[in-house]
């Protein structure tokens, strides 16, 4: 039984980053001081999913902050996009990553609901690739929504959907995946 918890991601990063790497392909060098630096900013929270002692995924998220690269990139490309009200009390999902093996069993939807469940703020905020993905049907079916395609960070040429949905996310729906079962949560 998968269980998800909160996360000490600073303590488990090595696990966080073995899954990541899973996920997603190589870690960029930086990616400690990276999560050291997202632990400081305001609203931060994260959890894992464990499969008993095992890390199987886990997702992180900050409250939007002007300063932060991050959003800063995306806050430009909001209101040039005609988005201006998306970028105010938002709270963005930084990461969410599952090992392979664990996707498509509810693990990625459970997570999400559980970080965006836990926060104040009335909006949230993600970006994803730009292409059609497992990642970017569940975040639909939450109630996430395109506001940009085809945005660039600049620090790589692969396009990216920024995405936002009002919270809380739409109440009554489970995985998209057919059969998954929700996982169990603590703490």
């Amino acid at each position: 039984m998968v269980v998800i918890e909160p996360l000490d991601l600073l303590g488990r990063a090595a696990e966080s980053g073995a899954v990541q790497e899973a996920a997603l392909g190589p870690l960029p060098p930086d990616r400690y001081a990276v999560l050291a630096r997202h632990a400081d900013y305001p609203g931060f929270l994260a959890y894992g999913a464990f499969d008993s002692d095992r890390m199987v995924g886990y997702t992180y998220g900050t409250d939007c902050v002007e300063g932060q690269w991050w959003f800063d990139q995306v806050r430009r490309a909001l209101i040039a996009g005609g988005h201006p009200g998306w970028v105010q009390d938002a709270h963005a999902v930084t990461e969410l990553h599952v090992l392979p093996g664990y996707q498509g069993r509810g693990v990625g939807y459970g997570l999400l609901t559980r970080l965006l469940g836990d926060t104040d703020r009335p909006i949230a905020l993600l970006s994803t690739y730009d292409l059609a993905s497992a990642a970017r049907r569940l975040y639909r079916h939450v109630g996430f929504r395109d506001l940009v395609t085809g945005f660039r960070f600049g620090v790589t040429p692969q396009p990216f959907a920024l995405m936002g949905a009002y919270l809380p996310l739409r109440a009554g729906v489970g995985p998209p995946e057919e059969g998954a079962e929700i996982p169990e949560t603590r703490g």
